[in-house]
């Protein structure tokens, strides 16, 4: 697909068409960025025969059918621009709600962080925007059917974390053991009914999370009660890394300009001509 006609269609897949103009430019920049990175790197490091996909592993493309005569402006508005720096293209990382910080590449993704992307406190009010908080409850039962299923699938032996298991009884909850500095989990604790913790592995800590509907890994639990549900509150909707398509919304009702939303995710980008 041509990179223009891509991103007509990339742009609304990825943001709401109603948003603010302002909005959808900053989003056809970080988009076209990321996709220019990333043929780049499939033809020059990789030597694939493609560049991206259609899904949201890169970036939603929807096709032609979801061109919209309020996008296509905007993304005609910033035709051929790019953001980069010290005069090389950026990976433009974004995702819909940071739940109120970013996160470092190394925090979210677990590699070398670049000097573009930090993690930040988010713009005010994207906490109350949809997918800024979410909730959520882990039971013993809950936990149990968990446990064996990851079992069933080989990623763990029930015997080896907890000696002499029975079932759900032996269970009590879940607690936070380590988070990073954006208050992302990285690990957990799996609380037992005799009152002993184990210390879950950062894959499996993965696991329960996904498994348990937390729609992010930037997320708070209440202290667990015997009997009880236990809650859990959680903040963000994708992986918080770069920019926040809801805080660029915020920014835009607010006068911003997509420059400033730019350079408000991106540290020390210039937007420059891609030709």
């Amino acid at each position: 697909v041509n990179l223009d006609d891509y991103l007509l269609a990339i742009v609304p897949s990825e943001m709401p068409a109603s948003w603010q103009a302002e909005a959808l430019k900053s989003q056809a920049i970080a988009a076209r960025t990321y996709a220019v990175f990333h043929m780049w790197l499939a033809r020059k490091v990789h030597k694939r025969l493609w560049d991206v996909d259609p899904t949201t592993w890169y970036q939603s493309y929807r096709g032609a059918l979801v061109e919209n005569q309020r996008v296509t402006p905007q993304v005609e508005a910033t035709a051929g621009q790019i953001l980069s720096y010290n005069s090389k293209i950026i990976e433009a990382f974004f995702s819909s709600n940071s739940g109120g910080m970013t996160c470092s590449i190394s925090e979210c993704f677990g590699y070398s962080d670049r000097p573009y992307i930090v993690a930040q406190k988010d713009v005010d009010g994207v906490r109350a925007k949809p997918g800024g908080t979410w909730k959520t409850a882990v039971t013993p039962e809950g936990l149990a059917a968990r446990l064996e299923k990851l079992q069933a699938e080989g990623k763990l032996k029930i015997s080896d974390l907890i000696p002499q298991y029975q079932g759900p009884k032996d269970l009590m909850g879940l607690e936070i053991h380590e988070a990073g500095p954006a208050g992302r989990i990285k690990t957990l604790n799996l609380l037992l009914a005799n009152g002993a913790e184990v210390n879950l592995s950062p894959a499996v800590s993965r696991e329960m999370r996904w498994q348990f509907g937390m729609k992010t890994n930037y997320y708070e639990v209440d202290s667990p009660v015997p009997g009880a549900t236990q809650a859990v509150t959680g903040y963000g909707l994708g992986h918080g890394v770069g920019l926040s398509q809801w805080g660029a919304q915020v920014m835009a009702n607010q006068g911003a300009v997509y420059a400033d939303i730019l350079k408000f995710y991106y540290k020390g980008v210039n937007i420059t001509p891609l030709w």
